[in-house]
């Protein structure tokens, strides 16, 4: 496939296959032909001044799926092991030393440890000065050895249109490194859980209510004061973008206005993150919970009324009022919560997400988007508001009984140009995007580390 100069999204007809790992690959790749064909012909909108396109996707040869242990990295190395295996694929595709479908990943958790030396390198920028790194930063996943290389900066940015112009012009991922933003619930002093705390036990008036953040979710905004504060760095890959973007599942509970545009950025989870073409609108929310059914996300958990519950005692018996398929299963009854962390509830016990026969959100006085929940035994059923935990972040205390993982296809998230833009008002955090190139020499080709080579393909 020859590249062009980059991918914008039209709406192109798909046929939906059988099996969902057939249909993402058949689906994608024949779009991918298509697309690439549709941009040839238009290149000149390119010159400097004129209006850049709408939506745009890095070529599909510099995507490389989120590897499983990228989970358990820094969000930076997770990055630096997906940049640099887009170049050696870019590379090895170029020159005839790898197929299409082939790449290979880098071990996130071994960066790690060659960055954990040094500590000052906390950007590529400082990255690019520090001596000799490259001699052993990238290890494949299950190798000892190290993969040679060099990189170096050639542009960076604060500037959302001109990074636009970049993934357009240059066609490769862009890392960007910003300050992630925090929101700010307030919790009664009254609640056990943190009446002793050193907020509510200290303070010289006692407070009605104190503070707990949480990260915030690119797809729902629930908090009804919109606080948001900006508080850690946070360096993902940026693969594309679209000025029309505006979150499908969106929950406004804070009745903020529905911004639009977003980068599309690859993220250190594939179990918390979409496909690239849903955030692309090329698929339907239905089609998308087939590849991933994102169920570590609160939102995508099936909820039963509380009659059924003490019918059945059984949420796995309490049947839905339209069954839909999420993963490789159809599902047709509530899910069953399990709990995993005895702050919230009790670990011995089963739950059940209450919400057909009343609204799945409540709030509190102070505002806090709440869960209604149904603790089961064998004789009997009780039903609480779970004051303690905002409804969005109920996986800190459960997860659910037939857990599905994601398809290799998932990992993707939006960053909103509306939260780029709350950061720099902050007057607390920064972001900044980084344009690399990478080269690799003949010998990183070699039969010792095809070996490792895995199949991919959008």
């Amino acid at each position: 496939m020859k590249r062009g100069v980059g991918t914008t999204f039209d709406i192109v007809s798909f046929a939906v296959v059988s099996t969902f790992l057939a249909f993402a690959a058949l689906v994608l790749s024949s779009r991918n032909m298509v697309l690439a064909k549709q941009i040839k012909k238009d290149t000149t909108r390119l010159t400097p001044g004129k209006p850049i396109f709408a939506r745009a996707i890095i070529d599909s040869l510099y995507i490389v799926p989120v590897a499983k242990e990228e989970s358990k990295a820094t969000t930076f190395a997770s990055t630096l092991a997906g940049l640099f295996s887009s170049f050696y694929k870019d590379t090895g595709y170029s020159q005839k030393y790898m197929k299409e479908d082939q790449y290979l990943q880098f071990s996130a958790q071994h960066i790690d440890k060659i960055l954990a030396k040094h500590p000052k390198a906390t950007d590529l920028q400082e990255l690019s000065h520090v001596k000799s790194i490259t001699d052993d930063l990238l290890h494949p996943i299950g190798s000892n050895s190290a993969v040679k290389f060099s990189f170096n900066v050639q542009f960076k940015s604060s500037n959302i249109r001109d990074i636009k112009q970049k993934i357009v012009e240059a066609n490769y991922p862009i890392a960007i490194k910003y300050t992630k933003l925090q929101e700010r619930y307030f919790f009664p002093c009254t609640l056990d859980l943190y009446k002793s705390s050193k907020s509510c036990e200290y303070s010289q008036t006692t407070p009605e209510t104190f503070e707990i953040p949480f990260l915030s979710s690119s797809d729902y905004t629930f908090s009804r004061s919109g606080k948001q504060i900006p508080v850690e760095n946070e360096t993902l890959l940026i693969v594309g973008y679209s000025d029309e973007y505006s979150p499908k599942s969106f929950v406004n509970i804070s009745q903020k206005e529905n911004t639009k545009g977003a980068f599309f950025v690859r993220t250190n989870n594939c179990n918390h993150g979409h496909t690239s073409v849903f955030l692309s609108n090329l698929l339907t929310s239905e089609e998308e919970r087939i590849l991933c059914p994102n169920l570590r996300n609160p939102m995508n958990w099936v909820p039963t009324t509380l009659q059924c519950l003490k019918d059945t005692k059984d949420p796995s018996k309490c049947q839905i009022p339209q069954k839909f398929k999420r993963g490789n299963k159809t599902v047709t009854f509530a899910d069953t919560l399990i709990c995993t962390n005895s702050k919230y509830c009790d670990t011995s016990s089963k739950y059940a997400l209450i919400g057909y026969d009343r609204p799945l959100i409540s709030f509190s006085n102070t505002g806090v988007p709440l869960a209604t929940i149904a603790k089961i035994s064998d004789d009997n059923v009780v039903s609480e508001v779970l004051e303690t935990l905002p409804f969005q972040h109920l996986n800190l205390a459960f997860t659910i009984k037939d857990f599905q993982e994601n398809s290799k296809f998932c990992g993707y998230s939006a960053l909103m140009y509306d939260e780029l833009d709350t950061i720099i008002q902050s007057g607390t955090g920064t972001w900044i995007a980084y344009g690399v190139q990478a080269t690799f020499p003949s010998s990183a080709y070699s039969k010792e580390f095809s070996k490792y080579y895995s199949k991919f393909s959008l």
